[in-house]
């Protein structure tokens, strides 16, 4: 099966599980065999639309557990649905279905830093999301950096134990690598092999090899999240990360945790491997979800007129969906 699954496009730049959840949400459609007919690439359309619809609950519960608000968390969940970066990409690219997994990810973490006692339930299934990345993408390694920075970072804000905190990255982070250790062996792959194929691949197309490219990389990441968030919720997510208003939930800081997960980001970018680069310069759709709560809070938050506030900002990110759709063919 492998060697067809490298004449895919996913198949050179991922991990073997990402051609095969496209295949398998084709097959829960019902598609067949052949991609090529218009009633199969339109049961592939409904199965990546549905699945990345999922994202819009997780962007509910985040921002509720962000902002200790249901309406903000409903606020986050509107301008997800409606922003162009969702409606553009939805049906054609499984950029939405990995989104999915990080996402889940960026929840179980949030509680898991808030947490008074470690959580394990909640770290082990922060692990087991952690697993499905490393099957998925190998941005996994993006997730992971993240989890430990902030978790090490909530625990000297909130003046831990070091038990404690270490107990907190490290179990995520040992749940993870059992559960892909025992897979590679049950299914003999080589996963370093399969790494070695997907750089080489990105070395080929994505070529960021001076200071000038991965700061354009870099700068363009972040206006990506701007115009995809639609320009009224990036206005309002700009006005919130530098207002001087105290952004917390649960006794932390949502302005760290911003901060955190974009450092994070650009890091690999300036200092990574090729893959890595790749993935942080285009995977903007990811960390939009952050952005999008606290543009939610920001509207949500406006004394005269946030239904107002909220409305316009989730009717002019559905026109620069429409827009987006008339001008440009995003699955050329």
């Amino acid at each position: 099966m492998q060697p067809r699954l490298r004449s895919t496009i996913h198949g050179l730049s991922h991990p073997p599980g990402a051609p095969l959840s496209l295949y398998a949400l084709g097959r829960i459609a019902g598609a067949g065999r052949d991609i090529r007919t218009q009633r199969n690439k339109l049961r592939y359309v409904i199965a990546l639309t549905a699945a990345g619809a999922l994202n819009a609950l997780l962007l509910y519960a985040l921002g509720a557990a962000m902002t200790s608000s249901r309406k903000i968390g409903l606020f986050a969940a509107l301008l997800w649905a409606l922003c162009p970066a969702f409606t553009a990409y939805a049906t054609f690219a499984q950029d939405v279905f990995y989104a999915l997994f990080f996402n889940l990810a960026l929840l179980l973490l949030w509680r898991s830093a808030a947490a008074a006692a470690p959580p394990w339930p909640a770290l082990v299934a922060l692990g087991l999301v952690f697993f499905c990345l490393t099957m998925l993408t190998y941005s996994w390694v993006l997730a992971t950096a993240l989890a430990a920075a902030f978790l090490g970072i909530a625990g000297l804000q909130k003046r831990r134990p070091w038990r404690d905190t270490l107990a907190r990255i490290a179990l995520p982070l040992a749940v993870m690598t059992l559960a892909a250790a025992a897979l590679l062996v049950y299914a003999r792959l080589d996963y370093l092999a399969a790494y070695g194929v997907a750089s080489g691949y990105v070395r080929e197309w994505y070529r960021l090899e001076g200071v000038y490219q991965w700061c354009m990389a870099l700068v363009g990441g972040q206006l990506d999240i701007l115009l995809m968030m639609g320009s009224l919720a990036g206005a309002a997510f700009l006005a919130a990360a530098a207002g001087r208003e105290p952004l917390r939930g649960d006794g932390l800081s949502v302005r760290l945790f911003l901060g955190v997960l974009l450092a994070v980001y650009a890091l690999p970018l300036l200092f990574g491997p090729n893959a890595l680069k790749m993935e942080t310069a285009r995977c903007w759709h990811w960390i939009s979800t952050v952005p999008l709560v606290l543009a939610a809070w920001k509207l949500g938050g406006e004394e005269r007129f946030p239904r107002l506030a909220m409305g316009a900002a989730a009717g002019l990110s559905a026109g620069t969906s429409l827009v987006l759709g008339l001008l440009l063919n995003f699955g050329a």
